[in-house]
């Protein structure tokens, strides 16, 4: 077959990975990362978090500091004196973030306990979040990708990666 009527077939229709990953299973399969919404990933990511014993608050109040002392102090109550991981973010942030289709329209900062920076940055990164320093050191800002990145991501799929 020569190049140019290689060149000329239409691509083949890109199908959504049928793979749901179970939450600390480890990392999912490229497929799964470039067709899953920013939104799918973040529950994979939250998931994961849970299945080791961090407790994740999504979307909780709209002051970070007022979210923060609630959380401890519920945790505190329900486990006194044992120490209690968490995650969290602002619901002022959840609805600036996450646009209607799951995907991450602005950036999203999310907080935690001093104990979870590892766990938290390992879960985003198996989750197929980029994400940087958040403005206080305990934080990460979860970056938002443009329609650009997600058509690349998408355009990169190889059928073969998915699991039948």
């Amino acid at each position: 077959m020569d190049e140019m009527a290689y060149a000329e077939r239409p691509a083949p229709p890109l199908r959504q990975c049928e793979y749901q990953p179970a939450p600390g299973s480890g990392s999912p399969p490229p497929c799964w990362l470039r067709t899953a919404s920013a939104r799918q990933r973040m529950e994979l990511a939250l998931g994961t978090l849970r299945r080791y014993g961090v407790r994740t608050v999504p979307a909780h109040g709209d002051s970070v500091a007022a979210a923060r002392q609630q959380i401890e102090q519920a945790a505190h109550q329900r486990y006194p004196g044992e120490l209690v991981s968490y995650l969290f973010w602002t619901a002022t942030a959840d609805r600036a973030a996450f646009a209607a289709d799951g995907s991450l329209q602005a950036d999203l900062t999310v907080h935690y306990s001093t104990d979870a920076t590892v766990a938290v940055k390992a879960a985003l990164t198996i989750a197929g979040l980029e994400h940087r320093p958040g403005p206080d050191p305990q934080s990460v800002t979860i970056v938002a990708s443009t329609g650009a990145d997600d058509e690349r991501r998408r355009s990169e799929l190889d059928p073969a990666s998915c699991p039948s």
